[in-house]
């Protein structure tokens, strides 16, 4: 993004600038945190482009507008044009990543790839992808080395991001943020520990829908929009990443690590380990120790 364009940056310039590493190309900053930084006053702004926030750290209480909810590590929060948003007081010792993209140019692309759809002004909740989290780092990549031919590329992986984060906010449009909904976000975090801590137990729909003070179908649609996936499947997935470091020890047996990771039957446990990963844990074992 050409600054004499827009002439604003990702950030306020004032007490925020100087502790930012910036990158940029025509259509796109991104800045990133050198150091971790503390915040001794609430302040709101608002910008002209497209701002994704992607905290480093847990960042409570953030402002966005009258409301206040807490940007979690792992997510993007897209913040779109003019809508006031900002840093709660006593903000304490944070790491971000910031991109502010052009509107004209994200809106133009939405519009290339979704005929006859419109972007609605709101902030949207996304879970990170492998795929943006390797674009952005190939981005400060490439503005770190000035090669000839940078800005070229700059703006080749500028464009990917955008498909990408456009495709991730088409997928769940509805996934604005609602002043009587963010409490409900807030609480899916003890969901989430809770899963990763015990997901050898049996954890039914209507235990966790209980813990998260849900009805059972409203738990279920939430947790699909802020994690994009049932929580069955997340759970499942858990199951599974531990398996396979279980499975690390060359001693491990499969019965065993099936037990240990919640599944009560070994044919069951062999199936989605298969469809989960490609192998079967037999084969996944002899794999591992080539």
């Amino acid at each position: 993004m050409d600054r004499s364009k827009t002439g604003i940056l990702p950030l306020p310039e004032k007490g925020f600038m100087e502790m930012m590493h910036l990158y940029q190309c025509r259509n796109m900053y991104v800045t990133r945190t050198k150091t971790k930084f503390e915040i001794f006053h609430a302040e709101t702004h608002s910008h002209d482009g497209y701002e994704v926030v992607i905290p480093l750290d847990k960042m409570d209480d953030t402002l966005l507008g009258d409301t206040k909810i807490t940007f979690e590590v792992g997510y993007a929060y897209i913040i779109s044009p003019w809508l006031c948003h900002g840093t709660s007081e006593n903000t304490k010792f944070i790491h971000i990543i910031d991109l502010m993209i052009d509107k004209v140019y994200f809106e133009n692309t939405y519009k290339s790839i979704y005929e006859n759809c419109k972007i609605e002004q709101k902030i949207f909740i996304l879970k990170m992808t492998q795929e943006m989290n390797n674009l952005i780092k190939a981005f400060i990549k490439e503005s770190k080395q000035e090669k000839p031919g940078s800005n070229l590329v700059l703006d080749s992986i500028c464009c990917q991001f955008v498909v990408e984060l456009l495709r991730e906010m088409h997928s769940a449009e509805d996934m604005a943020v609602h002043k009587e909904e963010c409490a409900h976000y807030r609480k899916l975090e003890d969901i989430i520990n809770f899963l990763n801590e015990c997901y050898h137990r049996d954890c039914s729909i209507e235990m966790l829908s209980e813990m998260a003070n849900m009805s059972r179908y409203h738990f279920i649609r939430l947790f699909k929009k802020v994690i994009g996936k049932t929580p069955y499947d997340y759970l499942l997935d858990i199951r599974i990443d531990k398996a396979k470091e279980f499975f690390r020890d060359k001693n491990a047996k499969i019965t065993e690590v099936s037990i240990r990771c919640g599944f009560n039957n070994i044919s069951h446990f062999s199936n989605v380990f298969k469809k989960k990963v490609g192998y079967t844990p037999t084969e996944f074992k002899k794999n591992i120790f080539l």
